[in-house]
């Protein structure tokens, strides 16, 4: 907390010393997040009130704003094989197809990769047009957390590094490792994963 109100105070002019008879007026800022509260009297210290706004309302209003207003600023993509395999190079390498903003996107489903996963269901462009119908706790935080501990990984940009180098076909069970081949009955080419890290547990 006293490094970010030395970095915050610093980039807002703060004196060292602090000001002479108390901060000026505060100025704002619109913010979401669980830091917005938890760090809103640190930045009123240095001048800045923190005007909080909910998160999820926050990012709806904005990929609606998006998706009906903003051309080339949405893009889909098509992977081909949907139980293909894809490696980061080659996830990056896919044909982006731009959207032209449209006047009706409604309904959609809007998923957020955070530290978790949220699924919201977005009906209308109204204030409370949205709901959350489902998520996981298994997110970002969780890959992140794993890889600091299994792999002592100092920032994410090591972590990510690492992804390119990686074969997840060491650890991860796939559907040739359990029928020897493809699996037509139903369908599944060989390469495609059966159980994350399920190859560890059959390791010697």
């Amino acid at each position: 907390r006293r490094a970010l109100e030395a970095r915050s105070g610093a980039a807002h002019g703060l004196p060292r010393g602090g000001w002479a008879g108390g901060p000026p007026a505060a100025r704002a800022m619109r913010a979401t997040g669980g830091g917005s509260l938890k760090y809103r009297a640190a930045f009123e210290k240095i001048g800045v009130r923190l005007d909080h706004r909910d998160e999820m309302r926050s990012m709806v209003h904005g990929l609606n704003f998006l998706l009906t207003s903003a051309p080339g600023e949405v893009f889909a993509v098509e992977p081909g094989d949907p139980l293909s395999r894809l490696s980061p190079q080659s996830a990056a390498q896919l044909q982006r197809r731009y959207l032209e903003p449209q006047a009706c996107p409604y309904p959609y489903l809007f998923v957020s990769f955070g530290s978790g996963v949220s699924i919201i269901e977005v009906t209308g462009p109204g204030p409370d047009d949205f709901r959350r119908v489902g998520g996981s706790s298994v997110g970002g935080g969780t890959f992140w957390g794993l890889c600091r501990l299994l792999l002592q990984c100092d920032s994410f940009d090591e972590l990510i590094a690492l992804t390119e180098r990686g074969v997840s076909s060491n650890v991860d069970m796939l559907v040739g490792d359990i029928y020897g081949g493809d699996c037509a009955s139903r369908d599944l080419d060989k390469d495609v994963i059966a159980a994350s890290f399920g190859k560890v547990i059959m390791s010697q």
